[in-house]
C-alpha cells in the first residue's frame, strides 16, 4: 500500500513538472486575433491560480486540480487551432 501511494505521488509530480515545462504561453506577435489572445491570457491566469493553490496546499480535490490543468492545456491547443483557422481565412480574403 505504501509503495502505491509513493508511486502515485511520483506520477503526479511528473505530470506537474510536464505541465510546468509546457506552460501556457501567450503569443506576442501581431498575427493573432485579439479576442483569442485575450482568452489565452485568461487561460494562463487560470492555470497559474490552480498551480498557486496546489503549491499552497489549499486543495488537491483527489486529482481534480491536475485534471483541470490538463484540460486548460487542451483549451490552449484548441484555441491555437482556432487562431490558425482565423488567420488562414483572413489571408484568403
Amino acid at each position: 500500500m505504501k509503495k502505491i501511494i509513493i508511486f502515485a505521488c511520483i506520477v503526479n509530480l511528473l505530470i506537474l513538472i510536464a505541465n510546468i515545462i509546457f506552460a501556457i504561453a501567450v503569443p506576442d506577435n501581431n498575427d493573432t486575433h485579439p479576442n483569442i489572445t485575450a482568452a489565452l491570457r485568461l487561460v494562463k491566469r487560470a492555470y497559474a491560480k490552480i498551480l498557486d493553490a496546489q503549491k499552497a496546499e489549499e486543495f488537491d480535490a483527489e486529482g481534480h486540480a491536475q485534471k483541470a490543468m490538463n484540460l486548460l492545456g487542451q483549451v490552449k491547443t484548441e484555441m491555437k487551432l482556432a487562431e490558425q483557422t482565423v488567420n488562414i481565412n483572413l489571408q484568403e480574403k
